[in-house]
């Protein structure tokens, strides 16, 4: 039975990916594509692109829970789960994150967290409801929301990503078809 519910956990199981980013970021384009092709790619993948690189970014975190803990000293870079840390968000360990990505979300975790959430009638306020399990004796965690949005769109410069792929060739990206736009 224990075998059977580690299964059932691990397939349910999703590896949150803190990405390290910002506007100012020159290689930050390719943390973007790691963390499209992880989107694509992983049913089980939670991404938090955190813009902490330059304070003139219009996406700018003035705080972010215990960045102290995430080990990202350079962007691009990001952290699985807490227990990779400081990779990069789209070569991950070795070629690609995906296979970082693939071992974290195989280990058994130490807590189970079920989420729900949604806006209240006014869409003024969010309302969430966790259920934490904790699997492991002993195991202290805290519990953080963070609330992300997708296709963020501004119109002043700020919102301009740098780009130091402007110069490359299709051969400098390995002929990956995600980079080569950039």
């Amino acid at each position: 039975i224990r075998r059977q519910r580690q299964m059932c956990i691990r397939d349910r199981r999703k590896t949150v990916v803190e990405e390290f980013t910002g506007t100012g970021c020159g290689w930050c384009p390719r943390g973007w594509v790691g963390m499209e092709t992880l989107k694509k790619e992983q049913p089980n993948f939670i991404g938090i692109a955190l813009h902490l690189y330059n304070t003139n970014d219009p996406m700018y975190l003035a705080t972010y829970y215990r960045t102290d803990k995430l080990g990202l000293l350079g962007a691009p870079s990001c952290a699985l789960d807490r227990n990779l840390v400081g990779l990069d968000p789209y070569y991950g360990t070795g070629r690609y994150i995906t296979e970082d990505f693939k071992y974290c979300n195989a280990i058994l975790p130490d807590v189970v967290v079920d989420v729900t959430g949604g806006f209240n009638e006014d869409s003024t306020m969010v309302n969430v409801k966790s259920d934490i399990e904790y699997l492991m004796d002993g195991s202290k965690y805290s519990v953080a929301y963070v609330l992300t949005a997708d296709s963020l769109k501004g119109t002043t410069t700020s919102w301009r990503q740098t780009n130091y792929y402007v110069e490359a060739t299709a051969a400098d990206v390995d002929y990956d078809p995600m980079l080569i736009p950039f």
